[in-house]
Parts: C-alpha cells; sequence; structure tokens
C-alpha cells in the first residue's frame, strides 16, 4: 500500500505545470525505477535520485516540500 502512496506522490509531482519541465522528467525517471519493481536496490537509487532534485535550485519549495514527503515513505520503506 505504501509504494502506491509513493507513486501517486511522485506522479502528482510529475504532472504539476508549475515544475519545471527538467525537474518532472527526473521525478518520471524515479517514478519508473519504483514501478516494475519495488525492491531496496529501486528504492536507493530513487532515493539517490530525488536527493540530487532536492538541491536543484529550480525547484518550487512547495516541491521540494513533496518530495521530502516521498523521501521519508522511502526511507520507511527500507526499514520495513
Amino acid at each position: 500500500m505504501e509504494v502506491t502512496n509513493i507513486v501517486i506522490g511522485l506522479s502528482m509531482i510529475e504532472e504539476d505545470d508549475t515544475v519545471p519541465r527538467n525537474i518532472r522528467q527526473r521525478i518520471k525517471e524515479t517514478r519508473l525505477l519504483l514501478v516494475p519493481d519495488c525492491d531496496d536496490i529501486a528504492i536507493d537509487k530513487s532515493l539517490e535520485e530525488l536527493e540530487l532534485v532536492v538541491d536543484d535550485p529550480n525547484v518550487p519549495q512547495y516541491t521540494r516540500a513533496q518530495i521530502m514527503t516521498v523521501v521519508s515513505m522511502l526511507e520507511n520503506q527500507l526499514r520495513l
């Protein structure tokens, strides 16, 4: 169930037209890592990608907060 919420959260960011296109593309790539198989390796790769996105100065503040929520959910998945 948590993985579904993670994918939905990433999809919401990806569909937001106020987010720069390059950021949306990176979010899409991250989402696609998780869709077929949400194992620990996919989660690690996704976390690395999202950390790079969060550090981008072009990310709107509200989008950064959304990404951090997804990061938290991914970290919780690693603990399970």
